[in-house]
């Protein structure tokens, strides 16, 4: 009866979309999350709720990109994208506070 009313052709296809979705959310986020955990771990300075939803944005964008062309993993490229993201704006903050620190001194 089910397979009357639902066909799996359909089906299919509305689960890939979902999942795709839901991956496409969350590995980004999650991995901002995780490095700003790390961050924290080792005694480093986190970075802001803003910075972090921008880098989750960017690799939103990335996942999608990829997902669409095919053109390589979208996870693991959203992934990259999100580390790299993360690694220059700690970068840029500790700059930003060490000429801070000589500058007042």
């Amino acid at each position: 009866v089910m397979s009357a009313i639902f066909p799996a052709e359909r089906y299919g296809d509305f689960l890939t979309g979902f999942l795709t979705v839901i991956g496409m959310v969350f590995v980004p986020v999650y991995t901002a999350l995780f490095l700003d955990f790390i961050a924290a771990r080792a005694g480093r300075r986190r970075l802001g709720n803003r910075t972090k939803l921008l880098m989750a944005a960017a690799g939103m964008a990335a996942y999608r990109l990829f997902g669409l062309h095919e053109v390589w993993i979208p996870t693991l490229a959203a992934m990259l994208l999100v580390c790299a993201l993360y690694a220059l704006c700690a970068l840029a903050a500790r700059r930003t506070a060490l000429n801070g620190e000589a500058g007042g001194g």
